[in-house]
């Protein structure tokens, strides 16, 4: 999808993970990480300094994202999205296998 923001190789550049000189997956793109959260992959940052902190995680496959922002001192990164987004992700796909025509919807037909 074209926002008009980013090119599309500017997008593709943002969002491919880089390769280590070992030939080896980096798990992180241009400023982002990769993961996977039951079984559906994001895109994600997370981060913080004095008196904050924040989560940003982009789940592609699904169309969603979701963000955290809290008032708190500390850099540990505890990944509270990991029990948030869990909701999320079942009503997204629950949402995709009622819609006609979508790919998760053909799948559970077959």
């Amino acid at each position: 999808q074209d926002n008009g923001l980013l090119s599309p190789e500017s997008r593709r550049i943002l969002f491919t993970e880089n390769v280590l000189s070992s030939g080896k997956p980096s798990g992180m793109p241009a400023s982002w990480f990769t993961g996977a959260l039951d079984g559906e992959p994001f895109l994600d940052h997370a981060g913080g300094g004095g008196g904050y902190y924040a989560e940003l995680r982009i789940y592609p496959a699904i169309g969603r994202g979701s963000v955290l922002l809290m008032n708190r001192t500390g850099m540990k990164n505890d990944r509270i999205l990991n029990d948030i987004d869990r909701d999320m992700i079942r009503a997204a796909r629950h949402a995709q296998t009622l819609e006609p025509g979508s790919r998760r919807n053909d799948e559970s037909k077959g």
